[in-house]
């Protein structure tokens, strides 16, 4: 195999990732190797990551590039190195690639090798990766991931008497069964003007991908860095502000999409969990759990009303309650942290559905310990009346624990009984 001799299997698979990844520092490393993000900074377990990268780096395979003070380094590989890959693979020079199920596409090194500006932006990026990589190990044929190597897209498309055209470049796509997402890697620099600009062009290519009839992202998913915390609260103002620049970015600039394309948030150390929720699986047995836990109410409330009816009605599950002479409706949506389709879509049911009942709410249900969207009149610019009644009508259900749900007003705060 002549120059293929100069790596061991174990030191491959480290050099395959980096070259899925492109640059990646040593935890990021130990988490692939390990299938594992507890190992990211386990000692024993980085120390003999170092040496495999030592003696890669002694045959010219890998090098590094300093990342700030005490900040890991990041690696990737040489021209050499990459040479290496390619053959190994037997990556034609011609093959283009398109990113997803192993399809590899040959990049001179100029245009492969990772950037040396922006390095802690793109490390993000391989954190996301990684991250999915790794649940491709527990999950396989289920998720599947490009970064923007090949998610890049030039388009143009007539619109009036102009010619619209601008290159869509996402820093990643993901693929979860037979929907896809664009994701986003948020540090928080870019301000107002930067965010429009981004969602403009979003929405020309959207516009694009209807115009030639292709099927448009199940939605696009920004991921940020971990927020500082106080105490054990679960969100942070900076969060819930900074979701909320996004989200009236994305309604002005793509307010034709906004009840087909979703936008989600998330933290890098929620992103494990938030891809499993995206699973349309998941979303089944939430909504079994949902619906115990109001036949248990049921039960329980027997004797003091004359209906209790729960049906499902398209993504929602309304619970109808006669008691008296009070007729009540509580529609309750299936979500997991910031996302914004389902409140747009469950705003729109609520007045459509408001005259016909004394009493009407709006209850999100989840079954992990994420955030929840902007709801109160603080975190969320109200502009209309109606807004303002709808936001004023929410509650939030946490049924992790189907025995024990816990219950929150439209501020957050936990209350000791449900509504009912």
């Amino acid at each position: 195999m002549g120059d293929l001799e100069v790596f061991t299997t174990k030191q491959f698979e480290v050099m395959y990732y980096i070259f899925k990844v492109r640059g990646a520092n040593v935890h990021q490393i130990v988490e692939y190797y390990k299938g594992d993000s507890s190992y990211r900074n386990n000692r024993s377990a980085v120390n003999r990551m170092y040496e495999m990268l030592r003696r890669l780096q002694s045959k010219n395979i890998l090098t590094n590039i300093p990342v700030g003070q005490r900040e890991a380094a990041m690696y990737h590989l040489t021209p050499y190195g990459l040479e290496l890959v390619y053959e190994e693979l037997r990556v034609d020079y011609r093959a283009t690639g398109k990113g997803f199920n192993n399809d590899h596409g040959y990049f001179p090194y100029q245009v492969y090798k990772p950037p040396t500006k922006s390095i802690k932006h793109f490390l993000n990026q391989t954190t996301v990766h990684t991250t999915v990589l790794n649940i491709q190990k527990r999950v396989p044929g289920v998720y599947d991931y490009r970064d923007n190597l090949y998610a890049k897209v030039a388009y143009e498309y007539p619109e009036g008497k102009k010619i619209i055209k601008g290159i869509y470049r996402p820093d990643g796509e993901l693929r979860i069964e037979d929907d896809y997402y664009f994701i986003e890697v948020d540090r928080q620099t870019e301000r107002y003007q930067g965010l429009d600009l981004k969602f403009s062009n979003l929405r020309q290519y959207l516009m694009y991908l209807k115009k030639v009839d292709k099927p448009l992202p199940k939605g696009i998913l920004f991921v940020r860095e971990e927020s500082t915390r106080k105490g054990n609260s679960p969100y942070t103002w900076a969060m819930k502000n900074r979701y909320n620049k996004f989200f009236t970015a994305f309604q002005k600039e793509c307010k034709q999409f906004i009840d087909k394309v979703d936008l989600l948030y998330l933290e890098l150390p929620n992103l494990n969990t938030g891809l499993v929720e995206l699973l349309q699986d998941n979303k089944i047995v939430k909504t079994k759990a949902l619906t115990n836990i109001l036949e248990g109410w049921k039960v329980a409330k027997q004797t003091n009303i004359r209906s209790f009816q729960s049906i499902s009605h398209d993504e929602f599950i309304l619970l109808r309650i006669l008691e008296s002479n009070n007729k009540s409706l509580f529609i309750f949506a299936p979500m997991e942290g910031y996302e914004s389709r389902l409140w747009l879509k469950g705003m729109k049911f609520y007045q459509s559905q408001k005259e016909l009942y004394d009493e009407i709410y709006f209850i999100p249900y989840y079954h992990r310990l994420h955030t929840v969207a902007p709801d109160t009149m603080l975190e969320k610019k109200i502009t209309t009346k109606e807004e303002l009644d709808f936001y004023n009508h929410v509650y939030h259900l946490n049924i992790t624990s189907p025995t024990k749900p816990v219950w929150f007003d439209h501020e957050h705060k936990v209350l000791a009984e449900g509504p009912f």
